[in-house]
Parts: structure tokens; C-alpha cells; sequence
């Protein structure tokens, strides 16, 4: 790959984990003058279990904490069971500047406690993994896998049946 690339693939690399690690802060921090504004008026068992949001969904929130010139895809999950919350994706392709394109993989793990309409977040965990990586069509090679300690925090949610918001 030609040496102009080099700094347009660690701009892709960068833009990616900024986009990632967004999305993890945004469940995991949220300040206490949201927690005040959405009281919740449910149980924390219904947290329990394994949700997916929709790629649209995971567009828009991520759009909304980092705009700019780039397309995320990915169905987020999130998993609780009675202490431990995953988060994260199997799959996303993240298209940049440049006809750029990331894909692969990312996780989190948390410990956590919940109130009712409150979720306390431990410090944790979260992971990339880059499967494929591009620049303007010309394949480059993946970095290695990012590993990265997430802040824990405050957040709101409510629960009724089959939906979950936060």
C-alpha cells in the first residue's frame, strides 16, 4: 500500500474506536440531571436477559453522539444477568472518509447494580477487533485487536415487555 495511506488508515482506525468507545460511554455515563429527568418505574429483574437494539437504532444514537461524515452498521446487543452486563456487537462495518471501511467486532463487561430505573455501572472492559480494512477500494492489513478500560457510570431506563429504554 502506498505510504499516502498510511495516515488515512490510522484516521480510519481512530475514527472507529472513537465511534465505539461513544457508544459504550453513552450507556455507561450519563449525568445526574438525566437520571433525575427519566425516573424509571421498573423493576430491575426486567433488565434481566438478552436485548437487541436495530441497526436503525444504533445509527441514530450514534449519529447523535458523534456526527460527522461516516455510516455505522450494527445491531447492538446488550446482556444482563444478575451482576454482569455484555454490550456490544458481532458484527459492524464502519464506511469513512475517504471510501474507508473497518469491520469487525466489540465487546464490553461490566459489573453492575440496578435500582429501580437506575443502572450503576462498574468500571469495565471493552474490545475491538478489525476483521477487514480499506482505504479508496485498497485492502490494508487489520490492526491488531484495541483493548480499552471503560469508566462506569449512572443511567436511567425503563422497561415494559419487549422494550428497553435508556
Amino acid at each position: 500500500m502506498p505510504a499516502t495511506r498510511t495516515p488515512l488508515l490510522a484516521t480510519l482506525v481512530s475514527s472507529v474506536i472513537v465511534v465505539v468507545l461513544a457508544c459504550v460511554l453513552w450507556l455507561a455515563v450519563a449525568s445526574r440531571a438525566e437520571a433525575a429527568a427519566l425516573p424509571g418505574r421498573d423493576s430491575p429483574a426486567c433488565l434481566r436477559g438478552h436485548w437487541i437494539s436495530t441497526v436503525a437504532e444504533s445509527r441514530r444514537v450514534l449519529k447523535s453522539l458523534v456526527p460527522g461524515p461516516y455510516d455505522f452498521k450494527a445491531k447492538l446487543y446488550m446482556i444482563f444477568d444478575r451482576t454482569t452486563f455484555a454490550y456490544g456487537t458481532s458484527s459492524f462495518v464502519f464506511r469513512g472518509p475517504a471510501d474507508s471501511v473497518a469491520k469487525g467486532s466489540f465487546s464490553t463487561l461490566h459489573g453492575y447494580t440496578a435500582r429501580t430505573g437506575r443502572i450503576t455501572l462498574a468500571a469495565g472492559d471493552a474490545h475491538i477487533i478489525f476483521d477487514e480494512f480499506s482505504v479508496a477500494g485498497q485492502a490494508g492489513t487489520p490492526p491488531p485487536p484495541q483493548s480499552y478500560a471503560v469508566p462506569g457510570g449512572l443511567t436511567p431506563f425503563q422497561c415494559r415487555g419487549s422494550v428497553l429504554k435508556y
